[in-house]
């Protein structure tokens, strides 16, 4: 009896697990009205300019801060700004997290101390889906945002980096995945009997807290910018 059970409740996780994957196909394309033309916008939401400071850090009405050290948005420009002013700051995965300044046309990407709008997205996403398999669906949407962002940083170390010198950021993250395929497989053999709808989230959890660090690391090698 306790093997059917045992075979019962996998069934149920594999049946739950393939829902939250259609689910993803969906969430995949979540954003927020904007005004900007780029076609992979995942998320926008308003910030209100209130100044800035050297070197190059905008500080909004709510006291949030964005690095962006004069690129995109140039100390000449940015000087006539008023407080009020309102951007769209936004994140796409072949551009990353950026504000845009719709009036003078101009973007920058930007770096927010403390958090990174992937997480952003999360929070939002799971404060509006509190089912186990929305709130499942919802980290395993940031898994693939942190799988994007490193797909992307690895293109630009490629770019900026002599051949030499990224064989060995692509040696270390080659073994990285190698780590990541080690440590999936003994959360697997770990966790995978656990009972309940519950372990799908945790699963998920582990996941991107695997993947969010080597991405983050990554964006310590490509510099200031994200």
């Amino acid at each position: 009896m306790s093997k059917s059970i045992s075979l019962l409740n996998k069934a149920e996780n594999k049946l739950l697990a393939a829902a939250c994957a259609l689910l993803v196909l969906g969430d995949l394309s979540y954003a927020n009205p904007t005004t900007e033309k780029t076609s992979d916008i995942i998320y926008s939401k308003t910030v209100v300019f209130q100044n800035f400071h050297d070197p190059g850090r905008l500080i909004s009405a709510n006291g949030k801060e964005y690095f962006f050290y004069y690129k995109g948005f140039t100390y000449d420009n940015i000087k006539t700004w008023e407080e009020g002013r309102k951007l769209n700051l936004t994140y796409s995965n072949t551009k990353g997290s950026q504000l845009h300044d719709p009036i003078s046309g101009a973007s920058a990407r930007v770096k927010i101390p403390g958090s990174h709008l992937i997480e952003e997205i999360r929070r939002k996403y799971v404060s509006e889906n509190g089912s186990t398999m929305g709130i499942a669906s919802c980290y395993r949407q940031e898994y693939e945002l942190w799988d994007a962002m490193i797909t992307r940083l690895l293109k630009e170390l490629k770019a900026s980096r002599t051949p030499d010198t990224y064989k060995d950021i692509e040696a270390m993250h080659n073994s990285w995945l190698k780590y990541k395929e080690m440590r999936f497989k003994v959360g697997r053999s770990e966790f995978g009997d656990r009972l309940g709808t519950k372990t799908i989230i945790e699963s998920s959890v582990r996941a991107v807290t695997a993947i969010k660090h080597q991405a983050l690391f990554l964006r310590s090698l490509v510099g200031k910018h994200e």
